[in-house]
């Protein structure tokens, strides 16, 4: 399975949308630009439209999976693997670095509703853990992701993310991109391939015996460290 890392600066300077769940999501998604990018948090936006990925960091491959779009996570049967794993807790914020690692520009959020309202724009009532985590938590959660989207422009269609980012306008002439540092280092990374023996771990899962996989510098150091992987 590829790396994110492979992805990077495919879109540089093109708009990107990463949508949530929250019952604002058909409203929001309304105002952004079509041909915008559009990476759906697990599969909620894509039971609205079409998306380009899916962002998914739990394991609901049988959720995710059906909805023809790649597969953006930490596990081993994601399309494209979060090398070197950052945990911002939730598929949304998730979604919105996702974005930036693909040179968005800006990065609109919406229905990123933190679980206030109704649980999902599909489904009000469903249950969610979501919902058992206040208000102030969630929100705390995109203030943490603050310094990971430095030199990238994100914008909020509404809600509590509005609180931390500034509206979205589509009449706001932003800066030229410019690709952050750390994005361009992720595109110049070369991975490395090995196969996995008993009781390796990939961002913090296990992965069975005999897979082959690339993995960056960093998780090829850990592995041969652990000897819980050889290199091919």
């Amino acid at each position: 399975m590829p790396l994110l890392a492979e992805l990077a600066l495919r879109y540089a300077g093109r708009a990107g949308v990463a949508m949530g769940g929250g019952e604002s999501l058909p409203e929001q998604v309304a105002r952004c630009p079509d041909d915008a990018i559009y990476v759906s948090a697990n599969q909620h936006g894509a039971l609205l439209r079409a998306v380009d990925f899916i962002v998914s960091i739990d394991g609901n491959e049988a959720d995710v999976r059906p909805h023809g779009a790649p597969v953006i996570g930490r596990r081993v049967w994601c399309d494209y693997r979060i090398q070197d794993w950052q945990d911002f807790h939730y598929c949304g914020p998730t979604a919105a670095w996702v974005l930036r690692v693909l040179g968005c520009h800006p990065v609109i959020l919406a229905g990123m509703d933190c679980y206030q309202g109704g649980t999902y724009h599909h489904d009000p009532a469903a249950r969610s853990t979501g919902r058992l985590v206040s208000r102030e938590e969630h929100v705390q959660h995109w203030r943490n992701l603050v310094p990971h989207m430095l030199g990238t422009a994100v914008r909020s269609c509404g809600g509590p993310t509005a609180e931390i980012f500034p509206l979205w306008d589509p009449h706001e002439v932003l800066p030229d991109y410019v690709a952050p540092a750390d994005v361009r280092a992720m595109q110049a990374m070369r991975p490395r391939r090995v196969r996995t023996n008993d009781c390796a771990r990939i961002n913090g899962k296990p992965v069975e015996a005999g897979v082959e996989m690339l993995v960056s510098p960093a998780e090829f150091a850990y592995l041969m460290r652990r000897r819980t992987a050889v290199a091919l």
